[in-house]
């Protein structure tokens, strides 16, 4: 067990206390919580606050559950909007694959700017891993068979997002338009609450990186 108590975002839980686990002891438990899925791919929700380690989590996911991929909400929100893109993912991504379809999707917004590529998801993958912000909605819920939160301390995901937008005070602006959008969201959405498992993304440094800090809420797995 650990003890830590991050400094969590507005309405966010306070959990401070913390098992350990092997990344491939995670993985099992994140399997073990995919119930009566027959036919397509079962979908992971990987949710949290914008720098709390959600990709971080979801790479390590990948590499530990067999046939695994990954679909990163930011690609469907691209020049879309912060967080208005619920529908999209789940008609044009999530809603295919439950049925059993391979997903090829070019999301209007690429087509008009010319991003080539497209979001792409075989429907033969035994696991679908959704992360971003937003992806465990509340309206995605349905779509989803495991809901994972990524509990962050908020000073240190800022810091970390703004690092990895470039560190400067452009990034820094767009932090605070970030946040302005993100705080109310997720205090009107609350989607730890429908969380089967919480992850801690901000752990103590001398954590190896192949271990993760994991909680259950009671009930859940």
């Amino acid at each position: 067990m650990v003890s830590i108590e991050p400094r969590t975002g507005r309405g966010e839980p306070a959990i401070t206390t913390w098992v350990v686990r092997s990344a491939a002891a995670f993985a099992d438990q994140v399997a073990s919580a995919v119930i009566d899925v027959r036919g397509r791919s079962a979908v992971i929700g990987i949710d949290g606050r914008s720098g709390a380690g959600k990709t971080t989590l979801a790479n390590l996911l990948r590499d530990h559950l067999t046939s695994a991929q990954i679909v990163h909400t930011d690609d469907i929100a691209w020049y879309q909007s912060m967080f208005g893109w619920d529908r999209l993912l789940a008609e044009n991504v999530l809603g295919p694959l439950r049925q059993g379809v391979s997903v090829d999707y070019r999301p209007t917004a690429w087509e008009e700017r010319g991003r080539v590529g497209a979001v792409v998801a075989d429907a033969e993958a035994r696991y679908t891993i959704v992360e971003g912000c937003g992806a465990i909605r509340r309206s995605l819920t349905p779509h989803l068979d495991v809901s994972i939160w990524v509990q962050s301390d908020h000073d240190e995901a800022q810091r970390r997002g703004i690092h990895r937008d470039g560190g400067t005070e452009a990034a820094a602006a767009f932090w605070r338009e970030w946040a302005e959008q993100e705080i109310p969201f997720f205090l009107a959405d609350r989607p730890w609450q429908r969380a089967d498992i919480m992850v801690c993304g901000t752990p103590p440094a001398h954590l190896p990186r192949d271990h993760v800090l994991v909680h259950a809420p009671a009930g859940r797995p």
